[in-house]
């Protein structure tokens, strides 16, 4: 089966490999949009669970990438 386009304005989905590539900005960049995204109310749960763990990985990804610098 097909899935569903993404509603208008969510983030196209991000493998851990891309996360791990980023550097703090990008991160950052992701994360945000990500957060934005997942309040919107004609998301599916689905989506929103997808959205949620993408940006705790986002997160995870700006703090190490932080540490990286020092």
């Amino acid at each position: 089966s097909v899935s569903a386009p993404a509603p208008r304005g969510v983030p196209a989905p991000l493998s851990d490999a891309e996360i791990a590539a980023f550097s703090y900005e990008q991160a950052m960049k992701e994360w945000t949009s990500r957060k934005k995204a997942s309040v919107k109310p004609d998301l599916d749960a689905t989506t929103r669970q997808r959205l949620e763990e993408e940006a705790e990985k986002c997160r995870l990804r700006m703090q190490a990438a932080r540490e990286e610098v020092r």
